[in-house]
């Protein structure tokens, strides 16, 4: 390879034939890269080149004089800079092939595992590892960055999210992570259990480097278990969002209680309509969830209602003769508070 890479550098320096020079150099490099010869071996043997050229460049200055000593280096460093590029660009290229193949059977993998398909055959052919157990994270991805019209400036800041959210779960470390990540969402996979604590920390910096919102949920299952997983996982994104709670990530405790009140059935409603009567009343309504996301702190509602405080006291005394349920009677607001979650969940068709 040093051989090869002397004689090119001789060629282009003394022949002048750099189009032929040039294209050997790139079969040459195409097949180092493809043989997976170090890329600073390769630099390594171009600047030997150089060393060799540049002695020969100024043994022939000797003979027409020291002048011409700046026009050498000008012309040592245009070749240097051509080089160099010829030879990055073939290992570029040579990474990006591999990346893709690797990509393309990453995809197929997660696509068939929550599908709940044999992935034996795909994970034989690309070295993919398929373990016993994962988490599998959800992810919804959104960006105030994204111009509302249709068209080329769109598609660009949505691709270059996605990028830089791949980005982050291509440099976790220690773990064999697979992951399907679209323009608006994605499924991770990544093996065995991993801490709340561990997750949130990628998801921290999925949303400062992509400079993105992303509600994520997670759920742990057995690799069989991977389609229900996955379909639990989007359900409880689907009520984070419904309910307007902040991005972040979630887990299945943080939202138990409305996951299960979405549930279809006798009980849910009857919460549907425990706050039929102050469908007329949008203002009571507001004031009601605004109250117990206070934990119902008199002061502090009425200040963020923009309320006296004795306008507060009648607006609740106004919602208990209306419903029948008062704040103030624990079983009552236990009922009141799981009425708002099924509003929040339930759309406007089945209320």
């Amino acid at each position: 390879m040093e051989a090869s890479m002397k004689a090119a550098v001789a060629t282009l320096v003394a022949d002048g034939e750099a189009d032929e020079a040039y294209a050997e150099l790139r079969r040459s490099a195409d097949h180092w890269a493809r043989e997976g010869v170090p890329v600073l071996s390769v630099i390594g043997g171009v600047f030997e080149g150089f060393r060799i050229a540049s002695r020969v460049l100024i043994d022939m200055s000797g003979e027409h004089g020291a002048s011409d000593l700046a026009g050498i280096i000008d012309t040592l460093i245009d070749l240097l800079s051509a080089v160099t590029e010829t030879i990055g660009a073939a290992y570029v290229e040579e990474y990006r092939t591999a990346q893709r193949s690797q990509r393309i059977a990453e995809q197929a993998a997660v696509t068939a595992l929550v599908g709940g398909h044999p992935v034996s055959s795909t994970a034989r052919l690309s070295g993919i590892y398929v373990a016993e157990s994962y988490t599998l994270l959800a992810l919804a991805i959104s960006s105030q960055d994204v111009p509302s019209a249709e068209g080329p400036e769109r598609d660009y800041v949505l691709r270059r999210t996605q990028r830089r959210v791949q980005l982050v779960l291509d440099e976790i470390e220690d773990t064999d992570v697979m992951s399907l990540v679209g323009l608006y969402g994605g499924i991770v996979l990544i093996p065995g259990t991993r801490s709340f604590e561990w997750l949130r920390v990628i998801i921290d910096r999925m949303t400062a480097e992509a400079r993105v919102d992303i509600v994520a949920a997670f759920v742990e299952a057995r690799t069989e278990d991977l389609p229900r997983a996955v379909a639990q996982a989007h359900e409880l994104i689907d009520v984070a969002q419904r309910l307007e709670r902040p991005p972040g990530l979630y887990r299945f405790r943080d939202l138990a209680l409305a996951f299960q009140l979405m549930q279809p059935g006798p009980g849910r409603d009857h919460l549907v309509e425990v706050l039929e009567p102050l469908r007329p009343h949008p203002e009571l309504v507001h004031t009601l969830r605004v109250h117990i996301q206070n934990d119902l702190h008199r002061q502090r509602s009425a200040r963020q209602l923009h309320l006296h405080a004795n306008s507060l006291d009648n607006r609740l005394k106004r919602i208990g003769e209306l419903t029948g349920l008062s704040v103030t009677k624990p079983q009552d607001l236990a009922t009141l508070h799981a009425a708002l979650i099924v509003s929040g969940l339930t759309p406007a068709s089945e209320s």
